[in-house]
Order: structure tokens, then sequence, then C-alpha cells
């Protein structure tokens, strides 16, 4: 059951069509392939973001490393000519040139470090990742779980962290394809299970029911499902994965994501091997298709032309799913669940009253149902929850569900999704002339309008916004759109771009001028060098704020889910730490996670000063989410700790742990630490 959504003109796939099959040639036998693999992770979580440790002290977890490691050299050696095991820490990118493959297991060195975007007021409205691999590397490589978003997706690749979720089975394989193939033979035991339970919170992606039961490939003889101490696999997004024919959706696996979620998956020269097991806990299968998917990476050393820099673009999926968050039927089962969870913390302050009216002591936990119980809440009404999800559309359609529909419906073809966080707005010069968005005739008729000197506005407006090319003369326009007519496809997970297949420095497929446009339109601004000046006063500030204890409060936004605000303040012989999370509407982090979900808890550590001694305080109670064990903070909330102390320290080093999700995705795991200076 998988979304196959590829925009491409008919000559494109009749181009693409013989080049994938030529790509797909192993022309070199096992034994002549060589493997590099860079080890540095285990089978095991141990106390990563909040998760339950499995080893007590750093030996045994190295020599868990170490038991990986060599689990995935004895196998590459035994089907491969010449195999090379090193620690990913001592990885240098040039060194995959001497190798027809490699393997990320662990992160090397970072080439670059984690930067912030800032608004010009100097608030953070984003960030650019760490690096570990140049933007130019082109070697045929395999990511193991969560390194493909660390590892490949700082370069566009599409392998991203939709959700660390995924657990031992393998299901909607395409078994046509050459891994299940050779060259080492295997056979693949199938077998059938209910659908994944969390499959049928995204049916609206589908035109079609999910079924009830799908076959399933069990790829790994250890899971979190089962083992919560096991390492959890990646799965990707799957919108727009395929467009442009240089990019597979091999399989997806059991995970609380969309049942065609990526786990197995190739975009260009780089494969996403999404399970987390190692060869000591893969099937003998699953050993056997590892090693295929090594020989069919050998020949796969071209880097894609599409790059997706940003993780939450728009596609035409979340069309699907705008059309069902504005029914009245969605409101009614999110308020549902919000009544619930109001009702439970009203009958836990009733219990909690009763008790301190009969003179009964009260326990942590009565405490927070007094402290947390709000006589005047109100559920979401649907207007608001309507103004939430649609913005500016509310102030047009207000609480009537079917122009909306009519709205996405209508003009559906006609939307721009290349910026923002889930953004699709009406592009005004498509509808004008009546062409949809995509479709290889707007950029035709843009190019006819400079030629005859027509709507010279529109046209520089659409080819600046769908194409990565800078030409100055109508001539130019027509000779190059002449010339690459037959290879054009257009991608909206890769920005929403007209690019040309095969070769990524072709013109038309240089990324750096989207950076070189904002650089420009920087430098056109006036106050620019003032604002570099405000800019650097802004990040003082936050930097002394940081070294005094305090987070740097940013306003709330899709890129800014969260904010954290921690203080230490001294009462008698008692320190109270207080950690407060704030959120944008629609994401929560997680108070608790049940056995059976992936999530990663909040976590606070304390580095506690000599003598000193943490009360046990419950932790406010979270909202029941996906109807288990597992509960969120969604709304503003504070967790205090409180350190007993003979002698009061002037500082305290608190680490907090957490992951945020909204109801699509889940951003990877944060950790900040703050030394708070104690008040």
């Amino acid at each position: 059951m998988k979304l196959r959504t590829i925009i491409l003109s008919l000559a494109t796939l009749l181009l693409a069509a013989p080049l994938q099959a030529k790509d797909r040639t192993i022309t070199k036998s096992p034994k002549q392939i060589s493997v590099l693999y860079l080890g540095g992770t285990s089978d095991w979580n141990n106390g990563e973001m909040g998760t339950e440790k499995k080893f007590q002290n750093a030996k045994d977890y190295e020599t868990s490393v170490q038991a990986r490691t060599k689990a995935f050299g004895d196998l590459l050696r035994k089907h491969f000519g010449r195999v090379t095991v090193m620690a990913a820490k001592d990885y240098k990118p040039a060194m995959s040139n001497r190798y027809d493959v490699t393997i990320f297991d662990g992160c090397p060195p970072r080439l670059t470090e984690r930067k912030y975007i800032r608004d010009k007021e100097g608030k953070i409205t984003g960030a650019i990742p760490a690096t570990y691999l140049p933007a130019d590397y082109h070697a045929a490589s395999i990511t193991i779980a969560e390194m493909g978003e660390y590892i490949s997706q700082p370069l566009g690749i599409k392998n991203d962290w939709y959700c660390l979720c995924l657990d031992a089975n393998a299901h909607s394989m395409n078994l046509q394809h050459p891994i299940f193939k050779g060259p080492f033979k295997t056979k693949i035991t199938l077998h059938k299970e209910p659908t994944p339970e969390d499959a049928f919170h995204y049916t609206y992606f589908f035109d079609h029911p999910l079924p009830d039961s799908v076959m399933m490939w069990t790829v790994q003889k250890e899971g979190y499902k089962n083992d919560k101490y096991f390492r959890i696999g990646m799965v990707s997004r799957p919108w727009g994965y395929e467009e442009g024919g240089e990019s597979e959706n091999i399989s997806s696996g059991v995970c609380a994501k969309t049942i065609n979620a990526v786990a197995l998956g190739r975009h260009g020269n780089f494969f996403t091997w999404g399970f987390s097991a190692s060869p000591l806990y893969m099937t003998d299968e699953a050993k056997i298709v590892f090693c295929n998917v090594v020989a069919y990476m050998a020949n796969h050393k071209q880097a894609p032309v599409a790059r997706k820099y940003n993780e939450h673009i728009a596609t035409d999926d979340y069309i699907k799913e705008k059309i069902y968050l504005c029914r009245k039927s969605s409101y009614d089962q999110r308020r549902q669940e919000d009544s619930i969870f109001y009702d439970n913390i009203r009958k836990g302050y009733e219990v909690a009253m009763a008790k301190q009216q009969r003179g009964d002591s009260l326990n942590a936990e009565d405490k927070m149902y007094m402290e947390y119980y709000n006589p005047n809440q109100k559920l979401r009404t649907y207007g608001e929850y309507l103004k939430f999800y649609e913005g500016k559309l509310y102030d047009i359609f207000g609480e009537d569900e079917t122009e909306y529909i009519r709205y996405y419906k209508k003009y559906g073809s006609y939307l721009y999704g290349g910026e923002g966080f889930y953004e699709l707005s009406l592009d005004q010069d498509a509808w004008a002339w009546k062409i949809p968005v995509g479709d290889i005739r707007l950029l035709d008729r843009a190019v006819s309008e400079l030629e005859r000197g027509g709507d010279m506005d529109r046209a520089h407006r659409v080819l600046t916004r769908y194409t990565l090319c800078e030409w100055k003369t109508p001539q130019e326009w027509r000779q190059w759109l002449n010339q690459y007519r037959s290879r054009i496809f257009f991608s909206k997970s890769g920005g929403w771009f007209y690019l040309i297949s095969g070769d990524p420095n072709l013109p038309g497929n240089d990324y750096s001028v989207v950076q070189k446009r904002k650089d420009a339109k920087a430098k056109a601004e006036a106050a620019q060098a003032q604002q570099a000046t405000q800019n650097a006063a802004t990040n003082q500030a936050e930097a002394t704020q940081e070294a005094n204890g305090e987070s740097s409060v940013q306003d709330l936004s899709p890129t800014n889910p969260v904010n954290l605000l921690a203080e230490a303040k001294k009462q008698g012989k008692q320190v109270n730490i207080s950690i407060t999370f704030d959120f944008y509407p629609g994401y929560h982090v997680y108070a608790k996670v049940g056995a059976d979900d992936p999530y990663i808890p909040v976590s606070i550590d304390v580095e506690m000063p000599q003598g000193a001694k943490l009360n046990d305080v419950a932790l406010p109670k979270g909202k029941p989410f996906g109807g288990k064990d597992t509960e969120i903070y969604d709304s503003k909330t504070t967790i205090v700790k409180t350190l007993i102390c003979n002698t009061i320290p002037q500082e305290i080093k608190v680490k907090v742990g957490y992951q945020t999700c909204d109801d699509k995705s889940c951003l990877p795991p944060v950790e900040r630490t703050f030394n708070l200076k104690v008040k």
C-alpha cells in the first residue's frame, strides 16, 4: 500500500527509464566490491535522551559497541572482497573515494556546527543543522537508523527523521526490487499480521481504505516493542520521496506513522536502512538483503539532483491533510480527547479535595491535581480550532467546512508550498494564467511573456519562484528551456523547482542560487549594517542570559515550538529548581511514554552538589496520548525539583532532555544544559 507521487512529464519518464535500468546494473562481482564500515553505536539504548540504561558503566557500553562493529565486519568480509572497519570518529570524507560503498553506523567528526537563523529583530526563526560531509560528497553510501538524519539530510537527502519509531518488521515491500533478488540469493519469508494501529491515524492521506492486515517480513529478532532497551529504528517522510526517478521507496515497516513511511529507500547515492539491529540480531534473510543493498549501492555513485533542505516542506499530500483537518468530525474527535483529559484532571482534584476535607495527608499526585485543576478550563471551540489550522482562510470562510474543501479542490493545483513549515498558499500568478504549478507550460508562458515584452513582472516572479536559473535575457531563457525540455521534472519536496534530470551540475540545478537570492535581498534592505549590529547585541545578551542560568526565550513559532525557562531559587536549606516548558499551539513533549511507544520522555538530570540530596517530587500529570500509557505536555508546564543542601551552592548544573512532536511528525531529540546561578 504505497503512495506513489511522481510528478513527471511523459518525456521525462521515457528518458529516466533507460538511465535507471542502466544504473541498476551491477557491474562488479561481490568479491570486487570494496566496503568501508564506520562504527560507533550499540544495539542498545543506554540512557540517551531519557531512555532507560541497559548498561551500568561505560565499559559495558563500549563492549556492546565493539560487538556490533565486529558483527558488521564479519558479515561484510564474508561477502565482499575488501572491507575496512573503523570508528566513525576517525573518518575523513576523502576516505570514501577509495571504496565502492561507505556504511555510516556512527557519526563522524562535524565539519560545521549547528547555526541559528535570526530575523531583523534578532529572534530565532530557524536553524541550519550541523554537517558531517562536504556539499559535493558523491560516494555511494548506506546510513543505518537515525544516521540518515545526521549524516545525509543536511545535504538535502530525503532520508530525514520522520520518526524514530521503527520496530522489527518490514511491510509493503517492493519484492521485485533488485535488493531482494541478488547477487546473494535468499528466500523472503512473509507472514500476515494486523496493519500497524498507528497507520489508521493517517488514513486521510490515501484515496482508499487501509487493509486490516498486511504481509510482513521479519528483519530483526529484537525490537523496542519487546525489549525496552533495544535500539529504535528510523523512518523517513514518504511525501514526494519518489519524484524525479532518482529515488525509490522500497519498503515501509512497523512504526508509529503512515503505512508508506520509508524504512528502506534510496535517494541518489544514499540508501537508508532504517532498521536498527546489527547482524547479531538480524534474521538470516535480512543479513543477505543487507549485503544485496551493499552490492546494489556500489553502482549508485551519482549524487541526486533534487535536494530536500526543508524537512517540513509541503507537498500534494498536505492538501489532503488540510481537507481532513477542516472537517467538523476531525474537530469533534480532538474535542473528545481533550474532554477526557480535562475530566480526568477534575476527578483527581475531587479525590484530593475529599482527602483534604477528611484530614488525610495528600501524596504528590494529589498535590499535583490540586495545583493544576482549573475549574474555568474551556475546550477549544471549532472556530479556534479552524483558526489555528487554517490561518488566514478562517477570516474568509469562518466555520463553513464546505468552503475550505471547495477551496482546496478548486485551487489545489495552483497552491505553492516552497517555503516555511508545511505552508501552502495560492500562487496568484499561476492562477492568473490558469496553468497548474509544476506544469511545464508555466515555464513556456513565462519565457514567452519575456520575449514579447508582455507581463514582465509576473514572468520574472514565476521564473524566480520555480527555477534555479539566473538568465538575463529572453534568448538565454528560451535556449535553456528548449535544450533541456525533455529532461525537466518538477520537485515539490526538492523546493518546488523545475530541475534537470541526470547531472546535478547542469544549469538549473544549482541550489546555491537560493542563498544568493537571499543574500541579494538582504543587501537591498536599507538597514543591513545596523541590523548586523543589533544581531550582535542580541546574541551577546542571550549568551549572558544563558550564562546566568536561563534559556533565551524566543517568540514561539513552528520553527521554535518549545521555549524553556530554567531557574534555581534558595528557600531556607533547600534549592527549588524549576523548568518551565511553553509551547507553540499543536506541539507537545512527552511526560511519560508507554511500553509500546518509541517516543522520548522529558528528562531532568541534576548534578548533585556534595552532601545534597534530591527530594522525590511527582511530575505534573500529562495529557493522555494515543490511548495507551503515554502522556504529553502541550500547554505551559512547570516541573519543580527540590534539592536539600547543608550548604547552598552558588551554581547548579541541570541537563534537560526532551522530544518535540506535532500531529504529523517528531523533531530530533534535544538536550540542553543549564548552569543555574542560585538566586
